[in-house]
């Protein structure tokens, strides 16, 4: 390591909390405006000034200082996640550090006669930090979109098996659409938890939605009833199409065993309940 990288690299560090304002002076309006909506403008400065300080670390010294870069850089991707600010704004933050750093310098450099091999070693070294700083933010980025998605979607799945209560003790869940794996557990745990916290004696579980019922299908919902039955809760399908209880038979699936009626209107009619149609 030559004398011209300890003086550059020595030069980051003790300019780090220069560098780390004038950074944060070319960010965009929306990131400045967001960043102080939220709070966040002390610890941005603070985490952007310690990464300052080990890529300058990592010019004049042998110490390896990636996994503390990286540490920093988490936090400022979780700190931009959080307060709305977009993954272009967040790159566009961190980009510039090479060219603030060049600039500030640039009479010293001169005045030092530091060399363009100087120059081109220190940048080996740092831009490949700077990589990796960007490469982090857009793995947090990933991971906090997937994680939205994620909500979204288990909202949007919440919504698609709806339990209504009809009495004090009897409620409704209609299904749907096709019945996954993902979907049999959601089934469950929402007929559990809404039959449990409403204290449902009787639940109607009405398929005429259900446009395939197999072997899976068929032992999936055999253990929703199990479920609901040790919580001594009563289930009855409803809505078994003529053409689904056709391939029930043809697969050797047998409900005789479950209480089941073709229509949720004849069903909800036995147990008093008349002109439901009116209303669903």
């Amino acid at each position: 390591m030559t004398k011209q990288l300890v003086f550059i690299g020595e030069r980051i560090s003790k300019e780090k909390k220069q560098l780390a304002k004038e950074l944060f002076n070319l960010t965009s309006s929306e990131y400045k405006q967001k960043s102080k909506r939220y709070k966040i403008e002390k610890e941005l400065l603070n985490h952007t000034t310690e990464l300052i300080q080990y890529l300058g670390d990592s010019v004049s010294t042998n110490v390896q200082v990636t996994k503390r870069i990286e540490i920093q850089a988490t936090y400022i991707g979780e700190l931009t996640t959080k307060s709305g600010i977009s993954l272009k704004e967040a790159i566009q933050f961190i980009s510039p550090i090479r060219n603030i750093i060049w600039t500030t310098f640039e009479k010293e450099i001169e005045e030092h006669k530091i060399s363009r091999l100087d120059i081109l070693s220190s940048n080996k070294i740092i831009d490949p930090l700077i990589d990796e700083v960007i490469y982090i933010l857009i793995k947090i980025y990933e991971e906090n979109n997937k994680e939205i998605v994620e909500v979204a979607y288990r909202a949007l799945e919440e919504l698609s098996v709806p339990v209504i209560p009809i009495t004090e003790d009897i409620g409704i869940m209609s299904i749907i659409g096709e019945i996954d794996t993902r979907r049999s557990a959601l089934i469950m745990e929402t007929a559990l938890d809404k039959s449990s916290s409403l204290k449902f004696k009787v639940l109607f579980l009405d398929i005429s939605g259900v446009e395939i019922i197999d072997t899976m299908v068929a032992d999936n919902l055999f253990n929703v009833i199990y479920a609901l039955k040790l919580l001594g809760v009563k289930t009855v399908i409803t809505g078994i199409r003529p053409e689904i209880a056709q391939t029930t038979v043809k697969l050797g699936i047998d409900f005789k065993t479950i209480d089941t009626k073709s229509t949720l209107a004849q069903a909800l009619k036995e147990i008093g309940i008349k002109d439901i149609n009116k209303d669903i």
